[in-house]
């Protein structure tokens, strides 16, 4: 009885020694986890030996907590093209994999954006709480870019791009959202690119992970990614 458990318990830690190994977490922000991040994956080989990812959706700076703290394998989330200062350099390895752009979008043309409208008006908007890193952007790079005759009127404010893309989509106010998050909706016609009238300002997208070495799962997506990143 006792040889047949010793087995057993070989068996049960080399299992999970291979999940281990086959797994790869990713935290990614909620607006790249819906679009960006899935067309990311398709050139992995998930059917390889068991491969499986596991995505963690958050806000920027928690995306990157959890990479810091390990409990992500990758990081891959929005930085403004300004910010060439990486958070934790001497440790992270990290890699530009694609530009975005924030955009504004509505269900259908503004009169207050009318080139016959010099008066201006009010701009109903859709805004994010200044803590996360979208609302960021728009408060230091968005919104002062305004024209002065705008005057901007948040009707509602939420953490969420999706939700954001709806209130626009049904008329709530103006929302600034990745352009990569509206496009089925842009083709579609349900939303409206405003960026010819309004401001808009481009991101990159990067991926990031803790120097070391990375489990079977890690190093395939890493050099899907690099791959990515050349192409």
């Amino acid at each position: 009885m006792l040889s047949t458990a010793l087995r057993q318990l070989v068996v049960d830690l080399q299992r999970g020694e291979r999940l281990t190994s086959n797994r790869v977490v990713i935290s990614c922000q909620h607006s790249l986890t819906a679009k960006r991040v899935p067309t990311l994956l398709q050139g992995m080989p998930l059917e390889r030996d068991g491969i499986y990812v596991r995505l963690r959706s958050a806000n920027r700076d928690e995306c990157v907590a959890m990479l810091l703290s390990r409990q992500a394998d990758v990081a891959i989330v929005y930085r403004v093209p300004s910010d060439t200062e990486a958070v934790g350099a001497d440790f992270l390895e990290q890699i530009t994999i694609g530009t975005d752009r924030m955009i504004p979008v509505y269900n259908a043309p503004l009169p207050a954006l009318s080139q016959g409208n010099p008066r201006g008006g009010k701009l109903p908007i859709v805004t994010y709480p200044t803590g996360v890193f979208l609302g960021q952007v728009m408060a230091r790079e968005v919104l002062p870019q305004l024209n002065p005759a705008l005057h901007p009127v948040p009707k509602v404010e939420t953490a969420l791009t999706l939700a954001a893309a709806e209130m626009a989509a049904i008329g709530i106010g103006v929302a600034w959202v990745p352009e990569s998050l509206a496009h089925d909706r842009l083709a579609s016609g349900a939303l409206v690119d405003l960026s010819a009238d309004l401001p808009a300002y481009d991101l990159q997208v990067i991926a990031m992970r803790v120097q070391g070495t990375p489990n079977t799962a890690e190093g395939i997506l890493w050099s899907q990614l690099q791959q990515t990143a050349q192409s």
